[in-house]
Order: structure tokens, then C-alpha cells, then sequence
């Protein structure tokens, strides 16, 4: 979070597995901090389970990712917040 308060990213791929925090703790905090509000978050779990995944959704994830991903699943997610790999950084 306090990297968040100093630069605000375009988008957050965040593991469901964090030392610390939980994703759910974390994704709250982020959605109702008014500098990163909008910053849209995509969780990425080991699990994979629809029904796991939803809790993440509901938490404020604006999508869920198994960590077995592609590079097409990326790129997907990218153009859907018309961002680059350039600018994903």
C-alpha cells in the first residue's frame, strides 16, 4: 500500500497467496483507497476452482487467472485494459 499512495499503477496482478495479507484484505484496501479506486486488479489463483475464484471477484478482483497462465492469457488481459507489456511495468 505504500507504494500505491507514491505511484499509482494501471493495473495489479496480485497472487491469492501473499505473505502478510490476504488477497481479499488486500484488494479491499486497494478498491476503497480513492488513488487507486479504479485500478483494476486481476488475482492469480493455484487452485483454478470456479467456485474458489468467485470470492475474489466479490472481494472487488475485476477477474481471476489460474497461475498456469499463457502468454495469449496475458496479452488478452492487456488489450482488455488497452495496455502494452511496454506500459504494464
Amino acid at each position: 500500500m505504500r507504494i500505491l499512495n507514491s505511484h499509482v499503477p494501471d493495473l495489479i496482478f496480485m497472487d491469492t497467496n501473499l505473505p502478510g495479507i490476504d488477497c481479499i484484505s488486500l484488494t479491499t484496501l486497494i478498491k476503497t483507497n480513492p488513488l487507486t479506486i479504479d485500478v483494476p486488479i486481476i488475482a492469480f489463483s493455484r487452485d483454478g476452482r470456479e467456485d474458489g475464484n468467485e470470492r475474489y471477484i466479490r472481494a472487488g478482483c475485476d477477474g481471476c487467472m489460474n497461475m498456469q497462465f499463457s502468454e495469449k492469457e496475458i496479452s488478452r488481459i492487456l488489450n482488455k485494459y488497452k495496455l502494452t507489456a511496454d506500459s504494464a511495468q
